[in-house]
């Protein structure tokens, strides 16, 4: 039997729907017999695809929606070595928009602007130098009344930082935050962000607009904070 295992990435960008077609398990015993997709090799797989895509304003009020997840907590904290889970990063995709931020993929995993955190964005190379640059809605904020600004993105490179030099941060790596040299508000306006890297990286675009609540930068509670309990007013969104 052929198992195939579905990541976060897969799950949010929608590949899992087109990664799948055509694709046939041959399981059991002995079995004679061959079985093969409908498509061949070289063939454009998105003749195989079919959507039947309806506006929003077509969904009826009501209903429930239940999905697997095969376990939360007790941790709750995702950048955490003993939050990151499966089932953790299923539910804080699901509602904390602030987890997911500037960027967002739609069910045929194509990326767009999220217009609710992020209204302008800009990456560019000068002179070798890498740089990214967006502006956050300046509606946009916690759910404890904290303004989503720098200071959202600061707490990254804040955690990382202290994390690569050996501090007490029990944290999952990230090697992309390990090439970042700067953090800083754009001519002292905290919702225009620019973020300089030590070195690029490729692909950069979408980057950093994935925010952390500054409660995160202690690393008491960035380890501890957590557990058994969300502390949903430390997120954004529903």
């Amino acid at each position: 039997m052929t198992t195939f295992t579905l990541n976060r990435r897969a799950l949010l960008t929608g590949t899992v729907a087109l990664g799948t077609v055509g694709l046939l398990a041959a399981c059991g015993g002995n079995s004679s017999k061959t079985e093969t997709s409908a498509l061949s090799a070289g063939d454009d797989l998105s003749k195989a695809v079919s959507y039947n895509e309806k506006d929003r304003s077509a969904l009826k009020d009501g209903g429930e929606l239940r999905l697997s997840a095969d376990g939360i907590g007790p941790n709750f904290n995702i950048l955490n070595t003993n939050g990151y889970t499966a089932g953790n990063l299923n539910i804080q995709a699901a509602i904390n928009s602030a987890f997911t931020g500037g960027f967002y993929a739609d069910f045929r995993g194509e990326s767009h602007m999220n217009e609710d955190y992020v209204t302008e964005y800009k990456a560019q190379t000068v002179d070798g130098v890498q740089t990214v640059t967006f502006k956050i809605n300046p509606k946009a904020a916690f759910n404890d009344g904290t303004p989503i600004d720098v200071n959202a993105v600061k707490s990254y490179q804040t955690i990382y930082t202290a994390a690569a030099s050996g501090s007490d941060y029990q944290i999952t790596p990230s090697p992309i935050w390990e090439q970042v040299a700067s953090v800083e508000a754009v001519d002292g306006d905290t919702r225009h962000v620019k973020v300089t890297m030590s070195k690029p990286w490729y692909p950069i675009e979408g980057s950093f607009t994935s925010f952390l609540h500054p409660a995160f930068a202690d690393p008491k509670f960035f380890n501890d904070g957590l557990n058994d309990k969300p502390l949903d007013q430390y997120w954004a969104g529903p």
